[in-house]
């Protein structure tokens, strides 16, 4: 099956979704020998088509959004032509392996540059935080394949499944922290998120840098660890510790010229008679006087 354009010709590898409203194939097109990948959204449902030509048939966000290589129309439907990402879903990624805080890190970083050089409109960010549309390449590499009915709802709409998309994502990013309670800035950051007081995306990302900061900090530092009751419990005692040691240097100083002065006032009347049976290995016996 071929999907062909004004310019482009698109061989269908295989489809990779089907909603009511669309259809997604994966593609190929092969230009001087060479071939790119790309998911081809093939838009049946109307209304949708309306949405998506008065937002894409504008220049500057077409030309922004990086992602998008081409959109046409054929037979009725429209066709939008994304790039192709590689990637495990971010959500099973978390779910099946044991990410260290530093990769952790890096994916929530790697997350906020790409949307912000990749330009996503919010019609298309609103739906990535469901269904395994955030993917994760070994390199940490973060990719999206997008969600088409996010356009249907309104701009205040969409603001909302971002900002809640984006603290549950990095709520989840975070949770082992969370739950043992390492490091003050993660909560705070999440409830910033959760309660709108970071508006746009480049404001998250200005906040998430100092919280990376932060940890970094933190972690070289070996400071990264639990802050429950017991281990609160046992810093407060550490910190006590040098007290401690003054005062029980302070006791046995006092004890020691306390001792001192005792005997120097009661000296001792007896005196202690050292006897020495051998020396070395020889044995000292005493001899008998002969009478």
């Amino acid at each position: 099956m071929v999907i062909e354009a004004l310019k482009h010709r698109y061989y269908v590898i295989h489809k990779t979704e089907e909603t009511p409203k669309y259809e997604i194939y994966c593609c190929r097109e092969y230009i001087d020998a060479q071939h790119n990948t790309y998911d081809v959204y093939c838009v049946k449902e109307s209304l949708l088509i309306q949405k998506l030509i008065l937002e894409l048939t504008d220049k500057e966000k077409e030309g922004n959004f990086t992602d998008l290589y081409e959109c046409f129309s054929k037979d009725g439907k429209l066709y939008l032509a994304m790039v192709h990402k590689e990637g495990f879903p971010l959500e099973k990624k978390l779910e099946e392996e044991d990410c260290p805080l530093k990769e952790r890190i890096q994916i929530g970083q790697n997350l906020l540059e790409q949307i912000l050089l990749l330009s996503i409109p919010d019609y298309f960010l609103s739906g990535l935080w469901e269904g395994g549309r955030i993917l994760v390449d070994q390199g940490l590499s973060v990719g999206f394949r997008y969600r088409l009915e996010g356009i249907l709802l309104t701009e205040k709409e969409q603001k909302a499944q971002i900002q809640k998309g984006l603290s549950d994502l990095f709520e989840t990013l975070f949770q082992k922290e969370i739950v043992l309670e390492k490091c003050e800035a993660i909560p705070k950051f999440i409830k910033n998120l959760k309660e709108g007081e970071l508006v746009s995306i480049r404001e998250i990302y200005q906040e998430y840098k100092e919280l990376c900061e932060t940890l970094k900090e933190l972690s070289g530092k070996g400071n990264i660890r639990p802050n429950t009751f017991l281990f609160r419990v046992w810093d407060k005692i550490k910190k006590g510790f040098p007290y401690v040691k003054k005062i029980f240097a302070t006791i046995i100083i006092f004890l020691l010229a306390g001792y001192l002065i005792y005997t120097i006032l009661y000296p001792s009347d007896t005196v202690t008679c050292l006897k020495y049976e051998t020396i070395g290995t020889l044995t000292i016996e005493e001899i008998p006087n002969e009478e």
